[in-house]
C-alpha cells in the first residue's frame, strides 16, 4: 500500500523505505473543509501525522525533498521527539 501510493505521489525509493519501516508513527489524513483534519485509511490519506510531535506532513512537501541530506535531517528532527 504504502508503495502505491507514494509512487502516485512521486516519493522516491529512501521515502518508502522509511516510512515503511516507520508507518505506526504515523497517522494517515485528510483534511475536511467543515471538520478540519480527519483519520481515514492510509490509501486515501494527502497527509501524514507524526504522532510524537503533531507535524503534519503532506505528500507536495515530501514530494519537494530532492536532496537526501534533508530527508535524513527531518527524519531525525522528527524522531527527536520519540
Amino acid at each position: 500500500m504504502i508503495g502505491l501510493l507514494f509512487r502516485i505521489n512521486k516519493l522516491c525509493m529512501a521515502k518508502v523505505k522509511y516510512f515503511r519501516a516507520n508507518i505506526n508513527k504515523y497517522e494517515p489524513l485528510k483534511y475536511n473543509y467543515q471538520t478540519g483534519f480527519v483519520t481515514v485509511p492510509l490509501w486515501d490519506s494527502d497527509f501524514l501525522r507524526h504522532r510524537a510531535s503533531g507535524y503534519i506532513l503532506d505528500y507536495r512537501y515530501l514530494q519537494a525533498i530532492t536532496v537526501y541530506d534533508d530527508f535524513v535531517a527531518l527524519c531525525s528532527e522528527l524522531e527527536a521527539f520519540e
